[in-house]
């Protein structure tokens, strides 16, 4: 039973392809990029109103 096991095991680990870690670098150096870029903005995607209208009285 453990043979099964051990060579499901063994396929497992040959199939999983192996980090590529130029590419990781590569990512994780333009995300941070990207934050940095994105903290020093300050605007909102949609404009926001100061105040919240008043709904109208009722007169009846």
């Amino acid at each position: 039973m453990t043979d099964y096991i051990d060579q499901l095991k063994a396929k497992i680990r040959a199939a999983t392809p192996r980090p590529n870690v130029a590419r990781k670098a590569k990512n994780l150096g333009l995300a941070h990029k990207n934050y940095q870029n994105l903290q020093g903005s300050r605007e909102l995607s949609r404009p926001r109103q100061k105040t919240i209208p008043k709904p109208p009285k009722f007169n009846g």
